[in-house]
């Protein structure tokens, strides 16, 4: 507001401008940071589990960072999650979610997840048969090992064309 008051209960009957930005970083940095987070959770699950059982770790986290940065830290967190030292646990496997909620302009809300699993003592099949997804409702368009975030580079570069 121009004259410094508040804009609650006001009613805009014209918009001069509206900008918006979107703000990405893709520095090595930062995707070792998300990459990490995933390190530290797994560390405390490892920390959690017993030793004398079997034990499924399940770890979930949010990929709203874009394609770009998502191919790389899919790759990092693969790496980390099969060279991890799990030492005297029996970590029957490693269950990573990367979820994407979006809401749509309709008022739909659409749900992206990809499943990673590391198998270990247990079978990933055998635990959650099928897709291994945990959000699988009605209707899902289910790709067998393969990311959301590929789907959606894929999606977006045949609309290019």
């Amino acid at each position: 507001m121009y004259d410094g008051g508040s804009i609650l209960n006001r009613f805009v009957e014209l918009v001069g401008r509206i900008y918006c930005a979107r703000w990405e970083c893709t520095a090595e940095a930062s995707i070792d940071k998300k990459a990490k987070d995933v390190k530290g959770l797994l560390a405390k699950a490892v920390a959690q589990a017993p030793v004398d059982a079997k034990t499924i770790v399940h770890i979930a986290f949010e990929t709203l960072h874009g394609p770009e940065v998502e191919f790389k830290r899919d790759w990092k967190i693969c790496e980390l999650v099969d060279s991890y030292d799990y030492g005297q646990k029996d970590i029957g496997c490693v269950f990573c979610h990367a979820m994407q909620p979006a809401v749509l302009p309709d008022g739909y809300i659409e749900f992206a997840e990809t499943t990673r699993f590391f198998d270990r003592s247990v079978k990933a099949q055998d635990i959650l048969p099928g897709h291994q997804l945990l959000f699988a409702g009605e209707g899902a368009a289910i790709k067998f090992n393969e990311t959301h975030w590929m789907q959606d580079a894929i999606k977006s570069l045949s609309e290019e064309h």
